[in-house]
Order: structure tokens, then C-alpha cells, then sequence
């Protein structure tokens, strides 16, 4: 089932200059709203079809010059019965493929653009500045589709453009349990075909372009212990951490609190903040360049099940979450479920303030706030002190 498509800024571009983005916006605010099309069958595709059909839009398509409209419903007609058609995406390792989905002919055949172009241009591909029927259609619909569902987002998000050209969206936010969970979707404007075999400035969310983090209950509080050992030991600039983190501080302050589904979004917990901090004059692991190590890592992530996300850091200092089982069955090759580049870490910062200020998980800003404060004050500088005399003992 396909749910989200990347529109690539060329296109956006063209959809707003067009005034096709202002349509879609008074169609999302309109009495009916936006069509919702969760898993599409194909009885569904007929009927919509048929439904275009009455409206008068493939009378238009004849009228298309040089035969195009004719090449399209053939190639169309042909894909919808064979099924045999690709995406292609150019990636930095070679072309990559996935298979076509039902849900992909909402877009390819106009059914979703239809409910904002007319049956006199939705053809009219030139006119918007498209190089074909497809391309405009789909991009449109793809647009439409993503603005069905933009309203749902919440959460911290930001994009950050890789050395390798990748971009990356990322985002803090929570499930419906309250669990912590950081999203890592690349969204690079990879050079993409369509279906059809036409160049498109869209694509799919293809499975590979998803990783991230999916942690259990309260895990907010200990991430932020890591994510400070972390820029404190490779010494990465910090701007929220910078005078004892008075400037996380105070944006903790400005959010306040959202009412969350658990008490503790309110009230936070009692604790014992050094037993967050237990592990926090131990290195983070270093990956070698295969990224590979034996040592095992104390900052996780903890799972619903036995595995945990294990943190570490690579050749360049960035930070890497992998998943594993038990103890025993942790390998020295890492796989990779997320990773941030040192630039990042006040985006994680401020990401874990800001879901636990929209009540997205069971931590409290309160307690958050707390365990910060309590990592810059005296007290925390004894409690070290005294722990490594006992340990050294």
C-alpha cells in the first residue's frame, strides 16, 4: 500500500506559481475536503474511472495533439493490465527499482488531480509547465495527497543535506502508546521514472528511504543523558549547551506543557537523576571504519522486547543508533537505523524537548528540564566525584 510521495522542489515550484497549490487548498478547506483514499482495490480504480468519464474528462483526450492522448490511455490501459511497470530512482549506489502499486493510479490517470483541474487542461501538461500527461498528472495528485494528510504531523522536524547529497527529514515525535520514536526519511530529488517511463520530478517513499528509532516508555530522559556525552566527549559545538545549557533551558521554559494521555506528561517522576548518569564518564563506543566494534555500549535505547537501539559513534563522529537482541547475540558489524551528523545534536536537543512538551511521550519537560539542570549543577560534580572514589576503591 503506497501512502506517501516526495514532491520534488522543481515541481512544488511550478504547482504554486501555477495557482494549482491555491486550488488545492480551497479544495482541502472546502465542505467535502480532500478525498481520502486509504488501500485502493482495483473495482475502486474502475469506479473512479468511470466516474471521470462521466464528468467528460477523456473526451478532452482525444483532443491532445501529436496522438499523445491516445499514447497515454494505450500505455495506461496496458499498465493497468499487465502490472509490469517500475519506478526508477538514480541513487548513489546505482538505479534502484520498486514495484508499481494500485494506490500509484490515483495519480498516473488523474482520478485525484481531477478534483482540481478541469477536463479542458488536466491533459494540458504544456500549459503548466510539464514535459508530459503523466508527469503532471501524478505530480499534482502527489501533491494533493500529501496536503491530505499535513494536518497530522506533529512532532520536532528539520532537513539536513548529507555530504553525499542526500536529504534527510527528520523527526522527534511519539506513537499512540506514548513511545518515543525518531523518523529518518530521505527525501532526495533523486533523478526519477515513472511507471510509464517518463522522467517525473516525484517519487514514492520507498521502504529503503525509511529508518529511525522506536523506543519504549520512558526513554526520553536517558537519550538526553547520551545525547550530551555525546557532543561533551568529541567535543561538538553546542549552542544549546553552551553556559550550562541555559539557552535549552529557557527553551524548555518558553513550550510549557501540553496536556499528554499519561499522568506523568504533568507531573513528571521522582528520581534518582545520578542513576541516569551512572555510565556517563565511559566513552561511547567508536565504530572503526567498517563500522564494526567489540565494545560493548551502555547508552541505549530501550525496546518493548529484549533488543535495544545501541548508540555509538563512527569515524566522523556521528551518531549512530543500531538495533540488537540480547547480550549475547550483539554482532561487531552495526546495522544502521538512524544516524545524525554533529551538527544535529541541537535539533535532538531541542526534538526531545519539544515531544515531550506536545505530551507525545511520558516524559515531562519538568523532568527533562530537571535532568539538565542537574548535569551542570555541584551536586553533580560530587555525586561523580564520590561514585569513581567508590569505584576506584
Amino acid at each position: 500500500m503506497r501512502f506517501e510521495y516526495f514532491v520534488y522542489p522543481e515541481a512544488i515550484e511550478k504547482i504554486v506559481s501555477s495557482g494549482i497549490a491555491i486550488r488545492v487548498e480551497e479544495l482541502a478547506k472546502s465542505e467535502d475536503g480532500i478525498p481520502y483514499f486509504g488501500f485502493v482495490t482495483t473495482g475502486e480504480l474502475v469506479s473512479n474511472i468511470e466516474y471521470m468519464k462521466k464528468r467528460g474528462y477523456f473526451k478532452t483526450l482525444k483532443s491532445v495533439p501529436e496522438k499523445e492522448g491516445l499514447t497515454f490511455k494505450d500505455s495506461i490501459n496496458s499498465l493497468f493490465n499487465n502490472k509490469n511497470g517500475k519506478w526508477k530512482t538514480h541513487r548513489n549506489s546505482g538505479i534502484l527499482e520498486e514495484e508499481l502499486d494500485t494506490e500509484d493510479f490515483l495519480l498516473l490517470t488523474g482520478i485525484l488531480s481531477s478534483h482540481v483541474l478541469g477536463p479542458d487542461e488536466i491533459w494540458d501538461h504544456k500549459k503548466f509547465g510539464f514535459s508530459s500527461i503523466s508527469e503532471f498528472t501524478g505530480t499534482v495528485g502527489a501533491y494533493i495527497l500529501n496536503r491530505s494528510h499535513g494536518d497530522l504531523k506533529r512532532g520536532y522536524e528539520w532537513e539536513t543535506t548529507w555530504p553525499d547529497g542526500r536529504i534527510l527529514h527528520n523527526k522527534v515525535s511519539g506513537d499512540h502508546n506514548l513511545d518515543l520514536r525518531i523518523h529518518q526519511v530521505d527525501v532526495t530529488a533523486y533523478k526519477t521514472f515513472d511507471p510509464l517511463g517518463n522522467e517525473v520530478f516525484y517519487r514514492p517513499s520507498f521502504g529503503v528511504d525509511r529508518n529511525g528509532v522506536s523506543g519504549y516508555h520512558s526513554t526520553e530522559a536517558s537519550l538526553l543523558v547520551s545525547l550530551i556525552k555525546w557532543a561533551e566527549q568529541n567535543e561538538i559545538p553546542s549552542e544549546m549547551l553552551e553556559d550550562s545549557a541555559s539557552k535549552l533551558l529557557i527553551f524548555a521554559t518558553s513550550l510549557g506543557q501540553k496536556v499528554g494521555n499519561a499522568a506523568e506528561c504533568i507531573t513528571g517522576r521522582d528520581m534518582n537523576f545520578f542513576s541516569l548518569f551512572v555510565s556517563f564518564s565511559d566513552t561511547i563506543p567508536a565504530l572503526d571504519e567498517n563500522y564494526s566494534t567489540k565494545q560493548y555500549t551502555f547508552d541505549r535505547v530501550m525496546t518493548t522486547s529484549e533488543g535495544t537501539y545501541g548508540i555509538y559513534i563512527d569515524p566522523n563522529k556521528n551518531l549512530i543508533f543500531s538495533y540488537e537482541g540480547g547480550s549475547s547475540k550483539i554482532k561487531p558489524k552495526k546495522r544502521i537505523q538512524a544516524s545524525f551528523l554533529p551538527s544535529e545534536v541541537d535539533h535532538l536537543l531541542k526534538g526531545l524537548f519539544y515531544q515531550s512538551f506536545e505530551g507525545l511521550g511520558r516524559t515531562s519537560v519538568r523532568e527533562l528540564s530537571s535532568v539538565l539542570g542537574y548535569r551542570y549543577s555541584e551536586q553533580f560534580e560530587l555525586d561523580m566525584a564520590r561514585f569513581i572514589r567508590r569505584n576506584k576503591a
